[in-house]
């Protein structure tokens, strides 16, 4: 069976960069937040959030078209928790990767903290779409969270399994 695998150069099909790419990247696809939302820049609540390949609401047959829009609503709200939820918990990890290389190389901790701004963006971001949600949904949709409590629990059930 392993005969069966064929070896490929690895190196090939990876692109190299290098941190002075990555930040000259992240500058030219700058955006800002109002860019997107806030102001004038509402949700339209008469459409759907999300694709039907990430919604999946379709294939439920007992729900006329409004109620599908709907659901998808809800469902994209939800897949914007998640995200929200695991964004702020790349934030301090990246930064305490950071931290202990400050004084070496210029271009890889300039490069770590330009992603932990944008992901800081994204947190902000992801936030501003929740309130939106919140004031003009018309119904409480409660998601998991907040952030803080499940990394407090987290942090717990870790050092409860830890033999240290």
């Amino acid at each position: 069976m392993l005969d069966a695998i064929v070896k490929t150069d690895r190196s090939a099909a990876i692109p190299k960069y290098d941190y002075r790419e990555t930040i000259a990247a992240a500058q030219r696809i700058n955006w800002a937040i109002e860019d997107i939302i806030g102001g004038d820049k509402k949700l339209d609540f008469t459409k759907r959030f999300m694709p039907e390949s990430l919604a999946r609401v379709e294939q439920i047959s007992f729900l006329n078209d409004d109620e599908r829009r709907i659901l998808n609503q809800i469902r994209g709200h939800s897949y914007l928790a998640i995200f929200g939820l695991v964004e702020e918990f790349i934030l301090p990890f990246v930064l305490d990767h950071v931290r202990p290389s400050l004084d070496q190389d210029d271009y890889r901790v300039r490069a770590f903290l330009q992603f932990a701004s944008e992901e800081a963006k994204h947190i902000h971001l992801f936030k501003k779409f929740s309130e939106e949600f919140h004031a003009n949904f018309g119904t409480e949709c409660k998601v998991i969270g907040p952030p803080s409590e499940i990394a407090r629990r987290f942090s717990r059930i870790n050092r409860l399994r830890s033999p240290y």
